[in-house]
């Protein structure tokens, strides 16, 4: 035994990749078990136990478990944030669920963290939702709160919380109302069923049942189809009706395969697209992302154990403005990206040329007077398809982050200073700084960018003839017309800012990356000796100027600049500009030679 046990060593120890090590014969599924106990026992044991060959050992492996995203869309619900934080922040802490873990740049990031998306036009709401954040932190559970006014609606909110997520480097997301109280256990038992190997590349939607105030099970899926074939409209104007599986009442179930849930929580990976890009207003796209799912050959399950409560009534109403034809605009716009997939059920009906007809009859049932109001919300909504569709052509495959604004996007005919008159209009985390950029801007011949995002500050710093280079952790599809617009001036480049090569000579460098100390230091003690006039820095104002966004233990973007300025290099710098509006912003000049 003995022997047989030197000899795996031995294998093990001469390794190159993930591929030799199965070749030895350690199964798939006891990789990470075995990595953690030879680093930590076998090496160590035998005099080999050098921060090498650890450092060897963790690159081969270097999850122990899915990294999870609790993401909450708020929007003027401080009582219901506040009641979540603490369900999440309760059981986080009691079960002791989020430890430090290498990712794949060898940093130690959390196994589990919140961000809270805020779409309250309200600061004095905004501040004290950041402040409830910063609470939930300093007890050891990361929550960022990220402001986002811009856009009103749950589907663009839930949008936003996906991609930053997957941003963030999730790489599963539980998004759910903040309104919600988990069950007792119930986020141990979904990190611990995260972490069987045999959901880790799954593309499936993930729903729990909804639970009574009095522990009953209230329904565990949406019924979307009629008897007659029809869809399900009902009474709130949202597409399906609850149902009830007895099956799925037990917690030890299994999980079992439904027609569509409700959005209030959602489970997935963030690299999978899940909403939408155009849906607007109150009420998800319920039905709609799940038809999407069958589409693209994927499922939607119920877990029968992720149990929760919602809170229905709300004493000061819903904070939206919702239409009441807004989420016929919604289903219309769904039915036209699945019009293939619901052509069968149009068929059945002799005057349905088109799953519209279909949807256009079902609304008639519940709104038998308004068939004038039915008829021009359909026609605008195939209106706008139509016009997005003619400037992407890639709309059915497009993932979130990559429409945020999608139908104000620029097309070929515009040009730039239309594109940022429109920005410097539009309400966002960075509008009001726009006309600061473009004013540094021309006084450049060369500029580089740390975060290009949806390009909204790239095109500000495009209103000038110098060559823009902006950098981003990924390519977005959102700078496609811009990159048009711009011709050879913009070049876009995927790269990690914090290790790659230094980047060539600019005269203005802006940073708008990662939020966090160690982030903002490392950027700018690795790329400052190349720039010749500015660097200009974004969130130096709350919430991430005085602290790091999830994943970070620092003390913000502000205590980053403090580190820096306070080296060889950046005592040649000094603040020439601080602006407090907007999330904040930082000029740093390079003093006189």
């Amino acid at each position: 035994m003995i022997e047989k046990l030197k000899g795996v060593c031995d294998s093990l120890r001469n390794a190159q990749g993930l591929g030799d090590l199965i070749a030895v014969g350690t199964h798939a599924t006891k990789l990470d078990k075995a990595a953690e106990w030879f680093a930590t026992k076998v090496l160590k044991r035998e005099g080999c136990g050098c921060p090498a060959r650890q450092n060897r050992m963790n690159s081969l492996f270097p999850f122990k478990a899915p990294r999870l995203c609790v993401a909450i869309p708020t929007c003027d619900d401080l009582e219901g944030l506040w009641a979540t934080l603490q369900s999440i922040c309760d059981q986080a802490l009691g079960d002791k669920l989020v430890r430090l873990q290498r990712n794949r740049s060898g940093d130690q990031v959390p196994s589990l963290f919140v961000i809270v998306v805020d779409q309250s036009h309200k600061e004095d709401v905004r501040n004290k939702a950041a402040g409830y954040c910063a609470s939930i932190s300093s007890r050891g559970v990361p929550v960022t709160h990220i402001p986002f006014p811009e856009l009103r609606g749950t589907s663009p909110a839930k949008s936003r919380c996906h991609a930053e997520a997957q941003r963030m480097g999730a790489e599963w997301a539980l998004i759910c109302d903040s309104h919600i109280h988990f069950e007792k256990g119930v986020l141990k038992r979904l990190t611990k069923w995260l972490r069987r190997h045999k959901h880790r590349n799954t593309k499936h939607i993930y729903h729990p049942v909804l639970m009574n105030d009095d522990g009953t099970v209230h329904g565990t899926h949406l019924q979307l189809w009629t008897d007659d074939g029809l869809p399900l409209i009902g009474k709130d104007n949202l597409w399906g009706q609850w149902r009830n599986d007895p099956s799925l009442h037990d917690p030890d179930a299994h999980p079992k395969e439904i027609p569509a849930h409700g959005g209030w929580m959602l489970l997935t990976r963030t690299d999978v697209p899940v909403y939408h890009p155009l849906m607007r207003g109150f009420g998800d796209p319920e039905g709609v992302i799940h038809e999407l799912a069958r589409a693209r050959d994927r499922k939607v399950i119920c877990l029968p154990w992720l149990r929760a409560y919602h809170r229905f009534m709300r004493t000061r109403g819903v904070n939206y403005d919702s239409p009441v034809f807004a989420n016929l605009r919604n289903h219309a716009l769904g039915f036209l990206m699945l019009e293939k997939e619901l052509l069968p059920h149009a068929r059945q009906f002799a005057d349905a040329d088109s799953p519209l007809d279909l949807l256009e009859a079902a609304w008639l049932k519940n709104h038998p007077n308004s068939q004038a109001e039915i008829s021009q919300t359909i026609a605008a909504a195939v209106a706008e398809y139509n016009e997005v569709r003619r400037r992407n052509t890639k709309l059915r495959r497009l993932h979130p982050d990559e429409l945020q604004v999608v139908s104000d996007a620029p097309d070929g005919v515009a040009d730039l200073q239309t594109r940022y008159d429109e920005l410097c209009r539009e309400v966002s985390d960075i509008n009001e700084h726009l006309p600061v950029l473009a004013r540094y801007s021309q006084q450049c011949d060369h500029i580089t960018e740390f975060g290009t995002r949806g390009g909204v500050s790239t095109t500000a710093l495009l209103m000038s003839s110098a060559q823009v280079v902006s950098y981003d952790i990924q390519k977005s599809c959102a700078c496609n017309g811009l990159q048009k617009m711009a011709g050879d001036r913009l070049r876009l480049e995927a790269a990690d800012t914090t290790t790659m090569p230094f980047i060539e000579p600019t005269d203005l460098l802006f940073v708008d990356s990662k939020h966090t100390e160690e982030q903002v230091f490392t950027e700018l003690s690795r790329h400052g000796h190349q720039v010749a006039k500015w660097i200009i820095l974004h969130d130096t104002s709350a919430p991430f100027g005085d602290m790091d966004e999830a994943g970070g233990s620092g003390k913000g973007v502000n205590a980053g600049i403090r580190r820096w300025l306070a080296t060889e290099h950046g005592q040649r710098w000094h603040e020439a500009l601080r602006l407090t509006n907007n999330h904040g912003l930082v000029v740093l000049e390079k003093n006189p030679s």
